[in-house]
């Protein structure tokens, strides 16, 4: 089915609906890849200190590395660092493998919306494939929210008066914006059939 608008005929793969979606989920991987990248999802600053904890390193500047050196920062993978013995008993590991299978599952929904829209517009099977990989990817999404929230405790051991940061709020950006996009394609879905 074409759709006419104004002088450019489109095809119906390519609703305006999805390509909301679309952008949407371009929006959610790179607030996601923000949100891992940055060592930044715990905070604590004192004057001119800080320290961070990330789903994948650890910084600090109140540490003293070498002798004749002043106080430097220094950051170092969660998993090596000697004083986050507390959280390695599983919970960080657990946290990274998530995060990767949510990485890629958030590749994969808009790898297939994508064929959708630009190649295989008459394939719904795409679109189906897109919003399960999309809603696992909500879920594993609210698993790594839920899970650093919920160690806020066990993880101020660590960073004593430490608070959620900005990679917190991406990972957070990023969980709303594939909730709307999962929305979005499931009201797409709908349009489909009918």
């Amino acid at each position: 089915m074409l759709h006419t608008y104004g002088w450019v005929k489109r095809p119906s793969g390519s609703s305006k609906i999805l390509r909301g979606c679309f952008v949407l989920l371009l929006a959610a991987i790179l607030f996601y890849f923000i949100a891992l990248a940055s060592p930044y999802w715990v905070y604590k600053s004192e004057g001119d200190r800080f320290t961070s904890l990330g789903v994948w390193n650890y910084c600090d500047n109140n540490l003293k590395v070498y002798k004749d050196v002043d106080y430097q920062t220094w950051c170092a993978s969660v998993l090596s660092y000697p004083y986050l013995t507390s959280l390695n008993s599983g919970l960080l590991r657990t946290l990274q493998a998530v995060a990767v299978i949510a990485l890629f599952l958030l590749i994969t929904a808009i790898f297939a919306l994508g064929i959708k829209m630009f190649q295989l517009k008459d394939k719904t099977i795409l679109l189906v494939v897109s919003m399960i990989a999309n809603a696992v990817a909500v879920f594993f999404l609210l698993v790594i929210i839920a899970g650093v929230a919920g160690a806020l405790p066990l993880i101020r051991t660590v960073v004593p008066g430490g608070h959620l940061h900005f990679s917190f709020a991406f990972a957070v950006l990023a969980e709303f914006a594939c909730i709307v996009g999962e929305v979005l394609m499931c009201i797409e879905r709908c349009t489909i059939r009918n």
